[in-house]
């Protein structure tokens, strides 16, 4: 069961694309030194059709430009002197000063007219609840209470830096239809930033916060904001000199359960310049998010859309790279160490030239980041040696997202020394220790206080044994049970390229629970059939010898 089941995946996996390490650069291809926005921390990266510019935000933003509160002294007094000095300078240079919004003119004069770009953003969920976390030390617990808000105000500097046009939100701006006070005073003054930059914001609703939600905007939207309804597909005009460049077509949810395919009520217009669908919805029923408003890559490109910016799938994911752009964003900040909510999180900048999408840029805006690494513990010798490992990749994960907190779930993995096992010796083996619980979450808390002083933050959210029993082949062929048996059948197939084919071809759907042992490794999924079946091969052994087979 186990060999068929890693077999049959072998048949279907896919290699993922290696990424290219650039340099960062600007929109002119200069080297981007925006140092008063943002600290790089990643540089660009080329993957998939997407470049990647890793940024997050200094200090605190102040509402007007996107220089750093207290200017580059950090104080009103270094504000005063700085300021005034960097403009001049800029402005002397012929340039327009980092932070300032150029007019329709000074920017006709760097674009043409049909040279825009914008960005595209969803499921902020603003003062959300952070979840799977557990008692975490208290700068950890303040961290988070603030990363959703900090994230957005890294996409308002986002929009401004990158002289965007216009901010697209695409459903789920807050956690729940409450929508608590705090969050909703700091979306509104991100907003009021971005209308006094001159930069549109069109929003719409999702299942999270849908129209029917409680509001603390009795004012109304700061100028330049436009809420699409729940009663329709509306039509918003974006137009530079009296000239459309865009028409935004979107729909807000009216309630949380929309199981409609709301895709179907969109259709193109005949104006001039790009037409964009801004939706929250689950397109190709992916299972894990909730299937609001469904809908099919075939839907949306029978309405006509040039691009299509969505929400509600938290993975970031190109779907179509034209005719039209089909894309999910991801959200804004991590929530949890599910699979989903890992790694780096944003937005999307979005260039567009000669009525057409020439490509997109996803902009890391996230301030804490959830993790899983592995931890190579092959060469440790004890449990000394296991932590010795983990504080190495610790290390080197604060060096690789410099910048942001991370919560870590380390994965221990290596073939180790299996003594102790189904009582055949003492049981001193490193792997019948790491097989404990008390000894991992030992583990974990001696993780947790050697880097309690880490700033950024390194918080140790777990630690998962996947170690592997280091068996010797020839000593089990000569025992004569059933995992003798087991091995007699790999050396068969080991001979018969064309059995193992068969066995890839012929395998069913129950076997795939067979493949979410963290025991199988990714690079050996990926491998050749005789390597797979070598890693199938061990994954059985070491079942078996550990008496995990239910």
């Amino acid at each position: 069961m186990v060999l068929c089941g890693l077999l049959r995946h072998r048949g279907n996996s896919r290699h993922a694309s290696k990424a290219t390490d650039l340099a960062c650069h600007d929109s002119t291809g200069r080297v981007c030194r925006k140092a008063t926005c943002f600290r790089v921390a990643a540089c660009r990266r080329a993957r998939d059709g997407v470049t990647y510019l890793d940024c997050a935000p200094r200090r605190p933003y102040n509402a007007r430009t996107v220089r750093p509160v207290g200017g580059c002294d950090g104080d009103e007094e270094g504000r005063r002197r700085y300021e005034p000095t960097r403009i001049h300078a800029a402005r002397a240079r012929g340039e327009q000063p980092h932070g300032l919004r150029p007019s329709a003119g000074q920017r006709a004069g760097r674009f043409s007219m049909s040279h825009f770009r914008f960005v595209h953003a969803a499921d902020l969920h603003l003062d959300t609840p952070f979840s799977g976390i557990g008692r975490a030390a208290p700068h950890v617990s303040e961290a988070l209470r603030d990363a959703s808000l900090d994230s957005f105000d890294a996409l308002t500097t986002l929009a401004i830096a990158r002289e965007a046009e216009f901010l697209l939100i695409a459903g789920d701006i807050y956690d729940g239809p409450e929508r608590g006070i705090r969050a909703q005073i700091r979306f509104r003054r991100g907003l009021e930033r971005l209308a006094a930059a001159g930069i549109r914001a069109v929003l719409v609703h999702g299942n999270h916060d849908p129209m029917d939600g409680w509001s603390a905007m009795a004012e109304g939207w700061p100028p330049g904001v436009t809420l699409l309804g729940s009663t329709g597909v509306t039509a918003v005009s974006i137009e530079r000199d009296g000239r459309r460049l865009a028409t935004i077509h979107g729909m807000s949810y009216p309630r949380r359960d929309v199981t409609e395919n709301l895709v179907r009520r969109f259709r193109r217009g005949t104006e001039s310049g790009v037409h964009i669908g801004l939706l929250h919805c689950n397109v190709g029923s992916n299972a894990e998010h909730a299937a609001y408003s469904p809908c099919t890559v075939e839907d949306l490109r029978a309405t006509g859309m040039d691009y299509w910016a969505l929400g509600h799938i938290h993975r970031r994911e190109i779907l179509c790279d034209g005719g039209p752009w089909i894309v999910y964003p991801g959200n804004t900040q991590g929530r949890s160490p599910k699979p989903s909510e890992r790694g780096a999180k944003g937005a999307l900048v979005v260039e567009v030239a000669d009525g057409a999408v020439q490509g997109v840029e996803f902009a890391a805006l996230d301030q804490v980041r959830f993790i899983e690494s592995g931890i190579g513990v092959s060469g440790s010798g004890d449990i000394s040696g296991v932590v010795r490992a983990a504080s190495a990749v610790a290390a080197e994960l604060q060096s690789e997202h410099a910048g942001r907190g991370l919560i870590v779930t380390g994965v221990l993995r290596g073939d180790l020394d299996g003594r102790g096992l189904r009582g055949e010796d003492a049981p001193d083996g490193l792997r019948c220790h790491l097989a404990r619980p008390e000894v991992q979450e030992g583990i974990l808390q001696e993780l947790r206080h050697e880097w309690s002083g880490a700033r950024p933050f390194v918080w140790w959210q777990a630690i998962q044994d996947c170690t592997r029993v280091e068996i010797n082949p020839d000593a089990v062929r000569g025992r004569g049970d059933f995992a003798a048996e087991l091995l007699a059948i790999c050396d068969r197939l080991e001979c018969d390229p064309g059995a193992i084919a068969e066995l890839i071809e012929v395998q069913s759907e129950p076997l795939r629970r067979v493949l979410a042992s963290p025991l199988v490794r990714d690079a050996e999924l990926h491998a050749d059939p005789v390597t797979l079946l070598a890693a199938a091969r061990t994954l059985a052994l070491n079942l078996l010898e550990s008496d995990e087979l239910k």
